[in-house]
């Protein structure tokens, strides 16, 4: 009798461990034999894992994507169109992360499928020159996962880009100077 106690308690840690060992991701059934088979405790005949499916995920474990404001509370995602100079564009970027639930720089790498790494992203909102298209259309994906905020934010860098067109290491010229190319000819 104590000897059948001892192997069924072994039995139970040692199904116990493997369950630790599982971190629930996965169900365990032992089938045993019907009892009457001697003294000792039944060997189990089957022992089966079956993995446990992920919860489905709620709104706070999207993978991206931000959550919309309520009605008359639209003014608080960042309009990327306001900016009339890179670093008000880089700023609005920061702005814009901080309305997508300021994920980390890690999981922003994460969420864009590594289309940038996280030392570039922090070198990219740290810095005062506009920041290249393809991780400007990455972070916004990233933060919001929607299509039409990537556009809008292209949009606005590719109005920034052609109004600002400049080498690395030029100056930026202030908006009030710049002039459209009608302009120039009349003042010639």
């Amino acid at each position: 009798m104590a000897l059948m106690g001892r192997a069924s308690s072994n039995a139970i840690q040692a199904v116990q461990q493997l369950q630790e060992l599982l971190n629930d991701n996965a169900q365990i059934t032992i089938e045993l034999p019907p009892q009457g088979f001697g003294v000792l405790a039944p060997k189990p005949t089957k022992l089966i894992v079956t993995p446990t499916p992920p919860p489905k995920p709620g709104p706070a474990d999207r993978p991206g994507g931000a959550i919309a404001d309520l009605k008359g509370f639209n003014d608080l995602k960042p309009d990327p169109l306001t900016a009339r100079t890179p670093m008000q564009f880089v700023e609005l970027m920061k702005d814009y992360r901080i309305w997508a639930g300021e994920p980390s720089y890690r999981e922003l790498v994460r969420r864009s499928g590594k289309a940038f790494g996280a030392s570039s992203l922090c070198e990219a909102l740290n810095s005062p020159r506009l920041p290249p298209e393809k991780l400007v259309r990455a972070f916004i994906w990233a933060c919001s996962n929607s299509e039409s905020d990537v556009q809008v934010w292209v949009t606005a860098w590719r109005q920034l880009r052609m109004r600002h067109k400049r080498t690395q290491g030029e100056p930026i010229a202030p908006v009030a100077k710049l002039h459209t190319p009608d302009q120039r000819r009349k003042t010639g």
